[in-house]
C-alpha cells in the first residue's frame, strides 16, 4: 500500500471516530449533525496527532468537508 492510501486510511477512520458516522464521504462541518466547532476543533487536533503533522489555521479553516480534507492534506503526496 502507498503512502497516499495509509493517509487517507487514517483520514477516514479519524474523521468516523471523531464524527461517529460510518459514511464520511459528503461529511460537511454545519451540515453534518455530529459536525459543530468543537468537533471540528477535536478532529484538526487528532488529524495532527495520527498524521504527525501540524496545521496551520488557515488549513484548518480550509477544512470544513471530507473532500476539503482530502484535498488540503493529499495534495503533496504524488
Amino acid at each position: 500500500m502507498n503512502k497516499i492510501n495509509l493517509k487517507k486510511i487514517k483520514i477516514d477512520e479519524t474523521l468516523k471516530i471523531i464524527l461517529k458516522v460510518e459514511n464520511i464521504i459528503n461529511c460537511e462541518y454545519g451540515i453534518t449533525e455530529t459536525w459543530d466547532s468543537l468537533k471540528h476543533m477535536e478532529l484538526m487536533s487528532r488529524l495532527e496527532r495520527e498524521l504527525e503533522i501540524e496545521l496551520t489555521e488557515e488549513q484548518m479553516v480550509g477544512m470544513v468537508s471530507t473532500s476539503k480534507i482530502y484535498e488540503i492534506l493529499l495534495k503533496d503526496e504524488d
